[in-house]
C-alpha cells in the first residue's frame, strides 16, 4: 500500500504534514491529525483494526484541500477538527473488494476528484474537537460536517446521508478519542456517505410511495400522492413551481394508515375509493393545504415541543402544536410518526417533511 501512497507524497511533504502550526490551545507535543494517520497506518494489507488508514491516507494525499485540512495549514490553520476515520476494512466493504490493492484500484479514478473530496469532508467536523462522550451518546443530534451536509448521531452510532448506520470502533488498540495537535480522531467501522442531491418534496413523496396505486403498505404516502397529483395547486406547491417557486415549505404528511383511519376504511383501495369524489376539489385542496406551512422549513425540534404554539397553515387556518403533538381545527390530537422508515426532518430541496399518524382537519366554517 505504501507503493500507492508514494505516488502522492514526497519526503518533503511528509515532513510538512508532521510539523505544522497547531490549533489554538492544542498540545504542541502531539502530531497533527495528518501525522497521526501516517504514524498509525501500516503496509501489511488489511488487518481489521482501526490503526490501519492506508486508503484514507491515499485519498487525503491526492487532494490539496484534504491535505491542508488534516495538516492544519492554509484555510485550516488554527482550526480544530474532528475526523471520523474509516479504516481500510471499511473501504474494502465500501468498494466491495477483498484486498487493499483492489480497493485502491476501485477508488483510483476518484482520487483527487471533487466527489471523493466531498465524501472525505463528510467525515470531518471543522471548528470543534468532538469527544467520544459528545459524539456517541443516546441523544439524537445533528452535526454539520465540513462539506456542508448533516450527519446524525443517535443511540451510539452515526447515521449518514443515505440512512446507513455506522458504529465506532471502540475495541481497537487505540480506541476512540485519538488526540492530535489540531483535533481528534475517532476510528469508525464504515464509510459515511453524504446525502444525494436533495429532491423536491414532490419527488421525495414519490420516491417512498407507489405510483401504481394502493399497495397495502400502510407506511407510505400513496393516498396523499394521489390527492396531490389530482390538483394543480397542490402539485405546484410541493414541486416548488409557479407561485411556490423559491418558497420553503413544511409538510406534515399523513401516511396511508392515517387516511384509512380518516375514511373509516380497512384497506388502501377502500380509502382511495372513499376519497375518489373529493380528488381535485377545493374541499380536499383545503384539507391538504392545512398540512402545509408556506414560507418556512420548520424542524422537528421547533414543531414538536412541550411549548404551545400556533402556526398559520397554507390554507389560512391555524394549527396548534403542544406537548409533542399537533391539535387541529376540530381539536383532534395527531402525533408525529417518528418510527417511520424515514423518521422526521426529511429534508428536501424546497423544505422539510414530517410524517404524521393522522389527517389534520381544518376548523369548521363559521
Amino acid at each position: 500500500m505504501r507503493r500507492l501512497i508514494s505516488l502522492f507524497i514526497t519526503g518533503a511533504l511528509m515532513v510538512g504534514l508532521l510539523a505544522v502550526p497547531t490549533a489554538a490551545g492544542a498540545d504542541d507535543h502531539l502530531p497533527t491529525i495528518a501525522g497521526t494517520v501516517i504514524a498509525v497506518s501500516t503496509d501489511e494489507g488489511p488487518d481489521d483494526n482501526p490503526r490501519d488508514f492506508d486508503i484514507l491516507l491515499a485519498a487525503i494525499l491526492a487532494d490539496e484541500v484534504l491535505t491542508a485540512a488534516v495538516s492544519g495549514t492554509g484555510d485550516f490553520e488554527g482550526v480544530d477538527l474532528t475526523v471520523f476515520a474509516p479504516n481500510d476494512q471499511a473501504f474494502l466493504e465500501f468498494t466491495g473488494t477483498k484486498t487493499e490493492a483492489e480497493a485502491a484500484a476501485a477508488l483510483g479514478d476518484l482520487l483527487g476528484t471533487e466527489t471523493l473530496r466531498d465524501i472525505v469532508l463528510y467525515h470531518v467536523v471543522a471548528g470543534a474537537a468532538v469527544t467520544e462522550a459528545e459524539a456517541f451518546t443516546d441523544m439524537r443530534m445533528k452535526i454539520e460536517m465540513a462539506n456542508g451536509d448533516k450527519l446524525v448521531t443517535n443511540n451510539n452510532r452515526l447515521i449518514d446521508g443515505l440512512k446507513n448506520r455506522v458504529w465506532p470502533w471502540r475495541s481497537g488498540p487505540l480506541g476512540l478519542d485519538i488526540e492530535a495537535a489540531n483535533g481528534i480522531i475517532h476510528p469508525i467501522r464504515g464509510v459515511l456517505q453524504p446525502p444525494a442531491d436533495p429532491s423536491t418534496i414532490a419527488e421525495t413523496v414519490i420516491a417512498v410511495s407507489s405510483e401504481e396505486g394502493p399497495d397495502n403498505n400502510f407506511r407510505d404516502f400513496d393516498i396523499l400522492l394521489a390527492a396531490i397529483k389530482a390538483d394543480p395547486v397542490l402539485l405546484a406547491a410541493v414541486s416548488g413551481t409557479g407561485d411556490f417557486e423559491g418558497v420553503p415549505l413544511t409538510v406534515f404528511a399523513p401516511n396511508d394508515q392515517a387516511f384509512m383511519d380518516f375514511t373509516g376504511t380497512m384497506t388502501e383501495a377502500e380509502a382511495a375509493a372513499a376519497l375518489g369524489d373529493l380528488l381535485g376539489t377545493p374541499a380536499l385542496q383545503n384539507i391538504v393545504l392545512y398540512h402545509v406551512v408556506a414560507g418556512a422549513a420548520v424542524t422537528e425540534a421547533e414543531a414538536f415541543t412541550d411549548m404551545r404554539m400556533k402556526i398559520t397553515m397554507a390554507n389560512g387556518d391555524t394549527l396548534v402544536t403542544n406537548n409533542n403533538r399537533l391539535i387541529d381545527g376540530l381539536k383532534n390530537r395527531v402525533w408525529p410518526w417518528r418510527s417511520g422508515p424515514l423518521g422526521l426532518d426529511i429534508e428536501a430541496a424546497n423544505g422539510i417533511i414530517h410524517p404524521i399518524r393522522g389527517v389534520l382537519q381544518p376548523p369548521a366554517a363559521s
